[in-house]
């Protein structure tokens, strides 16, 4: 895409705010149902500013523009967008709601309330009545009319969950969670993707990366449902599936439907619930009543069907990482392999699994420079080989049907440099102070980060993104409610039963970047031998090998050193029946002990 061209529609999207009298407008990177990755006909923030990112926001105001994201993109982003045209600025530093409000004032911000949450918008406006600006909500998105050859929507089939894979029956959730609806709620808004196909155990396409037809769904007292999802894409046998108490709509019916809860109370979650939502609800005569979305927690910890099935795919999955990891260990330091030649067998290699359903999100395949960036993925334009005297981090997951995935492993193309070295045993040594972290039940989150930054601190350095986040059952790989970093995660309980991504790296710009990702599952409580109280601890369920090549035994304790052979000989007896005998052969040598004579 030529800079010309973002320049081109940058000047139509102000001229259509002067039609309408508006000094600024604000493009999300989500779509209607606030996703992560978003169809071709949603990618509004790519088309005007060519950022590829899976989160951010621009914000075009009549004499400037800026795009905002977090710490993941916010380097990307500056190679992305034509930085005479966008300022870029990272979000934690400059929320985009403060961005606003320092350039605003006086003027009017024009916004699709279908694109926005409910409490990103709350901040706006509580900031719009200091900096006196108004905030104008145009349900005619801006930037679609202007798009002219914008994609189609394709729908795609949905299907039925199977009990044997979810462990729990849709009736059984919605009886459940119906029975917790507080505050003399009737129904509750079940807004998102994710959630709504949780709720009633129906899985499809239609969405990059998630399992899911693109849809919501209103939860009644009574445990039925209303579920709003493109009719085309639900055949006869599974609404037959379904039941009569789950009744199908199209998405547009939603404002329809919310006439019959008319004078009753509805649960909505602020933070996942559009602004255009809360409107129709305030139109249909609804009390609204703000709170957590029931499906969050409930979803978050996975019953015993679902750990079954995590544990199943993490040893498939490991044994399909472990044959790529031999295979560039092979060929990349010799012969021409470059960054999309190890994305594209890598989708090779999981397509011969019969319970594939695609990938988790883009494989981030990158060497040298390109590792520097948290998630950066390869294209045609920006791929380039391994060369030698690099490092490789690829960070992949895949969608299974019992099950999804998320591991990151970094590797040396050749002889490893000191630094990376250095790197990439810091990142180790958080990873382990985690994975033998004794904690209560329900510990918030974000009180526990500073226990794997602790090993970089102490160098004064640090990591951008997040140290963990949850991840779903054939579901979203970053899956909420809960985040953890200490600048800007949250207190949601860590309770038995969550499986998290657990990812703590290093990225020094424009030179390397190292992590090392594993997933990890939270254990029932139990009091540690001479204690007193019940604590959970996690216990890594991922199995591939951490590169012996890049770890420094001297700046390892004994602990750590046994940690790692322990895991490395469970790596082993779970894969190598898994294994071609020379990929066997290959794990023998890279899980031996590291210092046998620090074993007791």
């Amino acid at each position: 895409m030529r800079e010309a061209d973002h320049r081109d529609r940058v000047a139509r999207l102000r001229s259509e705010m002067s039609r309408r009298d508006l000094t600024g407008y604000l493009i999300p990177h989500e779509d209607g149902y606030l996703n992560e990755w978003t169809p071709a006909a949603d990618c509004r923030l790519e088309w005007l500013t060519g950022f590829r990112g899976s989160a951010g926001i621009a914000v075009v105001l009549r004499d400037r523009a800026a795009v905002l994201t977090d710490a993941r993109y916010t380097r990307q982003v500056a190679q992305q967008c034509d930085q005479d045209l966008f300022e870029v600025h990272d979000l934690v530093d400059l929320p985009w709601q403060d961005y606003v409000a320092r350039h605003a004032a006086g003027g009017a911000i024009g916004f699709d309330p279908a694109l926005h949450s409910i409490a990103s918008l709350a901040v706006l406006h509580t900031l719009s009545r200091s900096a006196s600006f108004e905030i104008v909500a145009v349900p005619e998105n801006l930037v679609d009319g202007i798009w002219q050859d914008r994609p189609a929507i394709e729908v795609l089939p949905a299907h039925v969950h199977p009990v044997r894979l979810a462990g729990e029956s849709s009736a059984s959730k919605r009886t459940r969670l119906a029975g917790e609806l507080g505050g003399g709620c009737s129904a509750a808004v079940i807004a998102t993707c994710d959630n709504t196909a949780w709720l009633v155990n129906i899985r499809g396409g239609g969405l990059p990366y998630l399992p899911a037809p693109p849809g919501r769904a209103l939860l009644h007292a009574d445990a039925s449902v209303d579920l709003f999802v493109a009719p085309e894409s639900v055949d006869d046998r599974t609404r037959e599936q379904l039941g009569d108490d789950i009744r199908i709509h199209p998405p547009a019916m939603f404002a329809d439907r919310l006439k019959a809860l008319a004078g009753s109370r509805v649960l909505v979650d602020p933070a996942t619930t559009p602004v255009a939502i809360e409107t129709q609800l305030h139109d249909a005569g609804v009390q609204v009543v703000h709170g957590s979305d029931p499906c969050h927690l409930a979803k978050a910890v996975k019953n015993e069907q679902e750990i079954a099935g995590a544990r199943d795919v993490h040893r498939r999955d490991g044994a399909i990482l472990v044959q790529l990891l031999h295979w560039i260990d092979t060929h990349g330091p010799t012969e021409s392999v470059d960054e999309l030649a190890v994305a594209r067998r890598y989708r090779e290699l999981h397509e011969a699994d019969e319970r594939y359903w695609g990938l988790g999100f883009p494989v981030a395949a990158c060497v040298g420079a390109h590792s520097s960036y948290p998630h950066y993925a390869p294209t045609s334009e920006s791929n380039v080989p391994l060369e030698p005297g690099e490092v490789f981090l690829i960070d992949a997951g895949a969608q299974f049907h019992d099950g999804t995935t998320d591991i990151t492993r970094t590797v040396p193309i050749g002889a490893p440099r000191p630094e990376h070295v250095q790197a990439h045993t810091l990142a180790l040594k958080a990873h382990i102070a985690h994975a033998v972290l004794r904690f209560p039940r329900g510990i918030g989150a974000m009180h526990i980060d500073a226990v794997a930054r602790q090993y970089f601190w102490r160098h004064g350095l640090d990591y951008g993104p997040g140290t963990a986040h949850l991840i779903g059952s054939f579901l979203k790989v970053h899956e909420g409610p809960m985040y953890m970093h200490w600048k800007r995660g949250n207190e949601v309980p860590l309770l038995p039963g969550m499986i998290i991504e657990h990812e703590p790296g290093y990225y020094r710009p424009d030179e390397f970047g190292v992590r090392v990702e594993n997933t990890f599952l939270i254990g029932e409580p139990a009091v540690p031998p001479g204690g007193e109280l019940p604590m959970c601890g996690f216990e890594v369920i991922s199995l591939a090998p951490v590169d012996r090549r890049l770890i420094d035994l001297d700046a390892l304790s004994d602990e750590e050193i046994r940690w790692i052979d322990e895991y490395h000989e469970v790596v082993e007896n779970e894969l190598r029946n898994l294994l071609p005998p020379e990929v066997s052969s290959w794990l023998h040598e890279m899980t031996r002990p590291l210092r046998p004579a620090a074993l007791p």
